[in-house]
């Protein structure tokens, strides 16, 4: 189950979850012959979550889980060509050079993402925390539930972008809870990927408090969805100071600009993100919330594909 950290699952016929977890949130849908049946969108709280999925699982079906957050990482970077056991313990020996984690405490998983080079292959590593899968699969274990897979949301993300842009160059925002995943793809392949330590409990904070408000965030919450962007783009170092760097950077290294930005993540359908982002990196932006090619009938269930849910529909591709 856990080499499966970038390569996720196979779409198949029949029934099965797709579920998707982040340090606050627990986001679940039914997935049966093209239709989207059940749907879970809560606080996260493992036991309680399971629980519910499990009153709903009358199949007794399969369960897909992503993971996304600041105890999952994805890196891109070149390495010695050689066998595939070879290059799992020579990674495991160089994760250090990749990740801010002790080899010890994650789980890793990693794809070949381009072999033509005579001497080196393009690999995609993924990493998450082994604190983070234990009690997801604890949770889930001790109500009898079967885990099939575990992916990364980053992946399932660029799994969903390379369906739709497999040419030219195209960044993902992606902005969990407690931290945003910077991920540039050229040509379909992921060549730069970056976590900026600003998520979207932070950035509410900042708008709050450059609304100069005493309410809390219940009472505010329409206001502050409302004015969200507009706010931000009053001070946008609030969020370019941690993101702008890695546009600069690509650019300096590859020589071209950046084409395209998809935005997905918990605040990207707030009203004005899409001006936000064209104004300040520069480049054609549009949320990442149309799947037409995922065949799913056209109900009211399936509507829920917005920004918050692309992970899971990069899970049904």
């Amino acid at each position: 189950m856990l080499n499966k950290l970038i390569n996720s699952f196979k779409k198949t016929q029949g029934a099965y979850w797709v579920i998707d977890i982040n340090s606050t949130t627990f986001k679940a849908v039914f997935y049966n012959d093209n239709k989207i049946t059940e749907i879970i969108n809560d606080e996260k709280n493992l036991t309680a979550n399971f629980q519910k999925l499990k009153s709903k699982d009358v199949y007794g079906s399969k369960k897909h889980v992503s993971l996304r957050g600041s105890d999952t990482i994805i890196r891109y970077f070149l390495f010695p060509k050689m066998e595939r056991k070879a290059t799992h313990d020579g990674i495991f020996y160089e994760l250090n050079k990749h990740i801010p984690f002790l080899p010890n405490d994650v789980y890793f998983d990693f794809d070949i993402l381009d072999s033509t080079n005579q001497k080196e292959n393009a690999i995609l590593l993924g990493v998450a925390k082994k604190k983070t899968v234990d009690l997801v699969l604890d949770n889930a274990q001790s109500l009898g539930l079967e885990i099939e897979d575990i992916s990364l949301s980053a992946v399932n993300l660029i799994n969903l972008v390379r369906e739709k842009e497999e040419k030219g160059n195209c960044c993902i925002f992606d902005i969990a809870d407690d931290a945003t995943s910077i991920i540039i793809l050229q040509n379909g392949i992921p060549v730069i990927t970056r976590d900026a330590n600003i998520g979207a409990d932070s950035l509410l904070k900042e708008v709050i408090k450059k609304r100069n408000a005493e309410e809390t965030l219940e009472v505010l919450e329409d206001q502050v969805t409302k004015d969200f962007w507009k706010t931000l783009t009053k001070s946008p170092e609030i969020f370019t100071k941690e993101t702008k760097s890695t546009f600069d950077y690509f650019e300096l290294n590859k020589g071209e600009k950046i084409d395209k930005i998809y935005l997905a993540g918990k605040i990207m359908d707030y009203p004005d993100a899409v001006d936000f982002f064209s104004s300040n990196f520069s480049a054609n932006t549009e949320l990442l919330n149309n799947f037409p090619f995922l065949n799913i009938e056209d109900n009211k269930k399936n509507k829920i594909f917005l920004c918050e849910f692309a992970s899971l529909a990069g899970m049904l591709i």
